[in-house]
């Protein structure tokens, strides 16, 4: 879509690079898919849930979003990255336990419900920068959803409203530009922009311009959690490597530039990142979604099994921001918010097991003594 928005866009003047990167993006996700993907299903059944639980996970995640969004909105200065995620952390727990909770079907009670947290942090959290964050808190609803919906009903709906969604998310960039800096930005250029500067590190190294970073941007990804303090010369993530490389008028005012994944392999390994992206990272998702695919359909006992599907949940819905921005973005983002989580996680009693209701049935004794990696429903 990118690629074809240039093509459109430029004409006859589409440079070599641009379309190299359209080729890398599209081969590379294809033959990760192609060796890594394949066969990988996630189940389309609820496991059996105690209905105190989820409960409890929606009145958890309830105060904690809340209470962070007031501070928000009383200007309390606690870190706006901080703060944002601990938003995001607490409804991201919120609306899996609403999906999640004992019921055949999910009604249109939940949806609301769901909706209404949505559209709370569309209007006191998202500024129109940032869209990505709006896109991984409607995948955080999708997820749990397609447990419930069968078929490739929730696949249907997804695509269907990518078009609306792209329209509004490019008038609520169009609306920050005129607000912050006095005019309208290039919404819809804006999404394809990352794109547009893969293909300018691909005429960069071509011509023998780009300094490699030689795996740089993966190492400080790893090492997010360490301060500066104790380690000076940490490296900068890819956001920031790239503002200083194709913008560094930009630098000042802390601007941070996306290339997609392709362009962060490429800055570290040069070509050869390309096919390393492939082993590398079709691999690492591939186990997340095997993994992720299996604890889904855990039964929800306690507070912690709760806890950890909201996590597994975070860590799905943030892969756009792998694909779009590359490793830094990723993890700086889902850390926190795992962060928010491991905390509820710390909070939760490990013994706490009430009775409740899955699925429209009671759940049985042996089965709240069972192993939460038993599989409760037979066969």
């Amino acid at each position: 879509g990118a690629g074809a928005y240039w093509a459109v866009s430029l004409g006859n003047a589409v440079p070599w690079g641009l379309h190299v990167a359209t080729a890398v993006g599209f081969g590379s996700t294809l033959a990760m898919h192609r060796l890594f993907w394949r066969g990988i299903t996630f189940p389309q059944r609820p496991p059996p849930v105690a209905g105190p639980a989820t409960a409890w996970g929606v009145v958890a995640g309830g105060a904690v979003a809340g209470s962070a969004v007031a501070a928000h909105l009383a200007g309390i200065d606690i870190g706006a990255t901080l703060l944002d995620e601990t938003i995001f952390g607490g409804m991201a727990l919120m609306i899996v336990s609403v999906l999640a909770h004992p019921g055949q079907r999910i009604g249109l009670a939940r949806w609301f419900v769901v909706g209404g947290v949505g559209a709370l942090y569309a209007t006191t959290v998202f500024t129109g920068y940032g869209r990505l964050l709006l896109v991984a808190l409607g995948l955080v609803a999708i997820v749990p959803a397609c447990l419930r919906v069968r078929g490739r009903l929730t696949k249907a709906l997804v695509l269907a409203t990518i078009g609306p969604a792209l329209v509004v998310l490019t008038y609520a960039r169009q609306q920050f530009g005129t607000a912050v800096y006095g005019a309208e930005l290039d919404g819809s250029g804006s999404v394809t922009q990352p794109l547009a500067d893969f293909g300018r590190l691909l005429t960069l190294y071509d011509h023998g311009l780009l300094d490699l970073g030689y795996g740089s941007t993966l190492l400080v990804t790893a090492a997010f959690f360490v301060p500066r303090a104790l380690w000076p010369g940490k490296p900068d993530g890819f956001g920031a490597v790239l503002t200083q490389i194709l913008e560094p008028e930009l630098v000042s005012i802390g601007q941070s530039l996306a290339a997609h994944l392709g362009g962060e392999w490429l800055y570290d390994f040069g070509y050869l990142g390309f096919a390393a992206m492939v082993l590398v990272m079709g691999w690492a998702i591939g186990r997340l979604d095997r993994w992720a695919s299996g604890a889904v359909a855990r039964p929800l006992t306690d507070r912690r099994a709760v806890v950890q599907l909201a996590a597994i949940v975070v860590m799905l819905a943030g892969i756009p921001d792998l694909e779009w921005a590359g490793t830094f973005t990723y993890w700086s983002r889902t850390a926190s918010r795992l962060a928010v989580l491991a905390v509820l996680l710390l909070a939760a009693d490990p013994r706490w097991t009430e009775p409740g209701r899955t699925g429209g049935r009671e759940v049985e004794p042996g089965e709240r003594r069972a192993p939460v990696g038993t599989d409760l429903r037979g066969g």
